[in-house]
């Protein structure tokens, strides 16, 4: 099954080398759901913190268990926030 074009056109676009803005990563975080980020551990708040800096190009490594699937819809719901950059 070939790759969606827009996919690959998102994947294949280079990531920027800085990090987001710290005021555009709180904007983000504020923006996610009041239950989603109350569930989360303080662990699990860095590692969505570090996703949105990162604008979601991150791989999950966590051991099973430890809650990566709320880790990735806080940072899905961040992401939506985020305009994308040039």
């Amino acid at each position: 099954m070939p790759v969606p074009p827009p996919l690959l056109a998102l994947l294949s676009k280079p990531p920027s080398s800085a990090p987001r803005d710290s005021s555009d990563v709180e904007e983000a975080w504020a923006r996610i759901p009041d239950g989603v980020r109350a569930r989360l551990m303080p662990f699990q708040r860095e590692g969505v913190r570090f996703a949105l800096e990162k604008e979601g190009r991150v791989l999950i490594g966590d051991e099973m268990g430890l809650g990566k699937t709320i880790q990735a819809i806080a940072v899905a719901a961040g992401l939506q926030t985020l305009d994308p950059r040039p």
